[in-house]
């Protein structure tokens, strides 16, 4: 199976702490003190001037790829004939939304419009 890049690499922790806080560590600035961060040298659990929820959220930022499933990549786009997909039962006079011409966009469509309240 080919893995899907989440890029979680190119997680920037530094604009997320405040000078203060890192100040309170003893980094000279944040980028220093995210680096930390990020090589496992400083945990955000010992970090006891954040608040529980920075701290969560720092610490799943940190683990990211820890955390996350592994994604399969799409190697290939899924054409479909171009058409309209009736979507819950459309009447005469419901709008069209979405016309396309890719499996994926129809799948991603669908599940977003599942989600909201007619």
């Amino acid at each position: 199976m080919l893995k899907a890049n989440l890029y979680v690499d190119r997680i920037d922790i530094a604009p997320y702490l405040t000078p203060e806080e890192c100040r309170g560590l003893g980094g000279p600035d944040c980028a220093r003190v995210a680096a930390r961060l990020l090589e496992g040298s400083l945990k955000p659990e010992d970090w006891a001037a954040l608040s529980p929820a920075r701290r969560q959220a720092l610490s799943l930022a940190v683990k990211a790829l820890e955390i996350l499933p592994v994604v399969q990549s799409l190697e290939l786009p899924r054409p479909v004939p171009p058409d309209l997909f009736e979507i819950n039962e459309p009447g005469p006079e419901a709008p069209v939304l979405v016309t396309g011409n890719s499996e994926f966009t129809l799948a991603v469509v669908t599940g977003l419009l599942a989600l909201t309240i007619s």
